[in-house]
């Protein structure tokens, strides 16, 4: 608030909750995530990005860069902050995009089938059915996969988590001891 931001919450990272995006609807439909630069901020804001699009905000993620913690920057930058800060924001799936690709090589097969089904995990957290199926083509896109393909591999594996405790379970009590 002392730097710019006329709207602003600060919960931990791990203290976010479904219920605390569903509170902050009430006040806006937009949200700009902005955790730690470092890589624990980073899969702390992967997880916010979920939340978030569980309640169907209008979801931004900003970078701080170099590890910087937000509260560090907005009293490094002032009253520059906010508007520092706009610059650096990305539309949620661009920040899932980057986090993703940088965890798998997307030249293999297999980098690209994980990657695939990680955006797939975030593209099904999405409530709005309209801008899920959007999310899905840009998934094909970037990965260069077919969309009805990537429709198919979201359904299927749906239903193989529903079939996963069952399978594993069975495993544990008929298999080696």
């Amino acid at each position: 608030h002392q730097c710019g931001c006329k709207s602003a919450v600060a919960p931990p990272g791990t203290a976010l909750t479904e219920a605390h995006a569903r509170l902050l609807s009430r006040y806006s439909d937009n949200v700009v995530l902005v955790y730690d630069g470092d890589a624990a901020g980073r899969r702390a804001a992967e997880r916010g990005v979920g939340l978030f699009l569980a309640v169907d905000f209008d979801l931004r993620v900003g970078r701080l860069e170099g590890g910087e913690d937000p509260c560090d920057f907005f009293q490094r930058a002032k009253e520059e902050g906010a508007a520092l800060l706009a610059k650096s924001t990305m539309d949620f799936f661009e920040f899932m995009l980057l986090e993703v690709s940088g965890r798998h090589d997307l030249d293999t097969t297999t980098g690209r089938v994980i990657a695939a089904d990680e955006l797939l995990e975030t593209a099904k957290g999405i409530v709005n059915p309209v801008k899920r199926g959007l999310i899905i083509e840009r998934i094909a896109n970037h990965l260069r996969l077919d969309k009805a393909d990537l429709q198919k591999r979201a359904l299927s594996g749906a239903e193989r988590r529903r079939k996963e405790p069952e399978t594993q379970a069975s495993a544990r009590v008929d298999g080696p001891a």
